[in-house]
């Protein structure tokens, strides 16, 4: 991102100073001039006012400041600043108006109703263009130069997440990172990229959709999930594994679970018969259940299991 650089190229091509610059838009012309230093970014809803200033479309703000190509992510752009800025104006605008008395209006006026109807029609819309444009690239530039409210409002129009929208995790409210794990499909998910930014109720969130699969599906890698569960979590995911019988996917686990996730796995692999992956838990049971192992393996006359075993002794 240059957009310092394209402030500083288009005030010197108007003939203006920092100076100049920062008194039309209303700042300090320390603040410009880190601006075009790029130490720091200008607040999105002061975009507007740059372009407006230099005689700009927001358009042309825009390709100068990012790389874009596509005409649909420029509009998109625009589209984000405009609705940021004019919901900013909306919120202090209510703020400044006097409140009215309230027999003054004792019925909804007949006009104010295509109104609404335009607005929930405009915003079904904007779900759709949002979603099916690649907003992952142009979101992570436009992040910086957002408040977390804006950024908010924005991903809010999206209704759910998308694997490309994985470089904005750092910077959404938990409530809204609640609210989208809930609607987003677990395939949809970046879930390596999203786990370092989840408490441990939006973790649960995680576990309850995994957990309603039956069995585990192909693009799901569980070795992600381990080191961020805690060990109720964990004990979840198990009996998850269990009743699918997909032992072979416990050495990943192995190494997170606890004495009591481990008597648990060794009771059910004795219950059913299932020792195809016993070995796998060698490394970290204790003697206890080594030598319940060691007995069954005596007395089923398993040579094999039982010389594995014995290194482990």
């Amino acid at each position: 991102m240059n957009i310092g650089k394209t402030i500083a190229d288009y005030r010197k091509a108007a003939n203006m100073t920092q100076s100049e610059v920062a008194d039309q838009l209303g700042v300090t012309y320390q603040a410009v001039s880190k601006w075009e230093r790029d130490e720091s970014l200008p607040d999105i809803t002061m975009l507007p006012k740059i372009a407006d200033l230099f005689n700009i479309s927001i358009d042309t703000l825009l390709r100068g400041s990012f790389e874009m190509k596509e005409e649909k992510e420029v509009a998109t752009a625009r589209q984000i600043i405009e609705e940021v800025t004019e919901a900013e104006q909306d919120e202090t605008a209510e703020t400044i108006e006097p409140i009215k008395k309230q027999d003054q209006d004792e019925t909804p006026k007949a006009a104010d109703k295509p109104v609404d109807d335009e607005k929930t029609e405009s915003d079904e819309n904007d779900n759709d263009a949002f979603i099916n444009i690649n907003l992952g690239g142009l979101l992570e530039q436009l992040a910086p130069l957002m408040k977390p409210n804006q950024l908010d409002r924005v991903v809010g129009k999206l209704g759910r997440m998308n694997k490309k929208l994985s470089s904005i995790y750092p910077f959404l409210k938990r409530e809204r990172m609640s609210e989208l794990i809930a609607k987003t499909p677990l395939d949809e998910l970046e879930i390596d990229e999203l786990l370092p930014f989840l408490n441990s109720a939006q973790r649960d969130l995680l576990i309850e959709k995994i957990v309603q699969y039956e069995n585990v599906p192909n693009f799901l890698d569980l070795d992600d999930l381990y080191p961020f569960l805690n060990s109720a979590q964990k004990t979840v995911l198990l009996s998850w594994l269990l009743a699918y019988d997909r032992f072979d996917l416990l050495d990943d686990f192995m190494p997170f679970s606890n004495s009591e996730h481990r008597e648990k796995i060794i009771d059910e692999m004795l219950e059913t018969g299932n020792l195809e992956y016993v070995s796998e838990t060698y490394p970290f049971i204790n003697n206890e259940l080594k030598n319940r192992l060691l007995t069954y393996f005596i007395e089923n006359r398993m040579t094999e299991e039982l010389s594995e075993l014995m290194d482990f002794m």
